[in-house]
């Protein structure tokens, strides 16, 4: 069976998704992670899109909600404060910096590098050891020194242009600024965050191809958006379903004025407060009655190992 789209449906599971999390009904998820910021904190200002290019620079492989936690205490702290400041981060020996980092949990210790490969033995060997987040740091550091520490400064010298970004920190010059795995995916998300905190449009934000992991794959599949029999070696489901999202936002734009790469983040919560705690390769959802997006569930499973995913899905209604 090939696989089968509604583009009218998926229009619909957005709307829904935006709506519920507005309204504190998407599950426990009241909020994204990174809204967790330090106190007194002015949202936009140059000090927010500093901490949070600093952040996202090392926020791959690990939960994300402890992460912006744990950052926050390292800011509000007097000696972790500095190593959000690109030019002490570059003035203070690699030794102290480390010592700092690993002083608030923002290093991953030996042992956790250890049971996160173990659980993830298909793709272990792409995360580089904890001392590989201290050089992305450092160069994330750099790189906004290069621009006086001023985010519009740099969104400026890119001529606002979210292609222009990526372009350099995804492939370019910039590119040690964030790890191997997922580069791209990385800096994407970055920018939606600068978009959504900041003061100053970037464009071509729409025209970014949506990040496809398994929490949206889960997610599009499971709310009948698409549906069918595949699996990621005979179907590149990640161009599959990103040409599929780009024509949901494209259609739903007169619902919801948002990139694919700015609504990824509701079906990402979706998928992992719900779908993947009442699936788990069972063919209907025991989260079902507790779900904003029920009316959408579909029967069928989904299953993962490593990065291979198997789909079979269908959907009556």
């Amino acid at each position: 069976m090939e696989l089968q789209k509604d583009i009218d449906r998926g229009v619909l599971v957005i709307k829904s998704l935006v709506d519920a999390f507005n309204e504190k009904r998407l599950f426990t998820c009241s909020h994204f992670p990174e809204d967790v910021f330090p106190e007194n904190m002015e949202v936009g200002s140059n000090e927010h899109l500093v901490y949070i290019s600093m952040i996202s620079s090392i926020a791959y492989l690990r939960k994300e909600e402890q992460l912006w936690c744990l950052t926050r205490d390292a800011y509000e702290d007097s000696e972790g404060h500095i190593i959000f400041e690109p030019e002490k981060v570059l003035s203070t020996s690699l030794e102290d910096l480390e010592r700092t980092m690993r002083q608030f949990g923002l290093l991953l210790s030996a042992m956790v590098i250890r049971q996160w490969m173990l659980r993830n033995p298909k793709t272990a060997n792409r995360r580089e050891l904890e001392s590989h987040d201290l050089e992305i740091w450092t160069n994330m550091a750099q790189a906004l020194m290069e621009f006086d520490c001023d985010i519009e400064k740099l969104l400026k010298h890119y001529d606002f242009d979210a292609l222009k970004i990526i372009d350099d920190f995804a492939r370019g010059k910039y590119s040690n600024c964030f790890p191997e795995y997922h580069r791209e995916r990385k800096v994407i998300l970055w920018l939606v965050r600068l978009q959504r905190y900041g003061k100053h449009f970037i464009k071509n934000l729409d025209k970014v191809p949506m990040p496809i992991g398994m929490h949206i794959i889960r997610a599009t599949f499971m709310t009948g958006s698409v549906w069918g029999n595949a699996n990621s070696i005979m179907t590149d489901l990640h161009k599959f379903l990103s040409d599929y999202w780009y024509d949901v936002a494209k259609k739903g734009q007169y619902l919801f004025k948002l990139a694919p790469i700015e609504f990824q983040i509701h079906l990402w919560i979706l998928s992992k407060y719900g779908c993947a705690v009442g699936r788990r390769e069972k063919q209907t959802c025991s989260s079902q009655q507790e779900c904003p997006l029920k009316e959408f569930c579909t029967e069928g499973t989904f299953e993962i190992l490593g990065t291979y995913v198997k789909v079979d899905t269908k959907r009556e209604r």
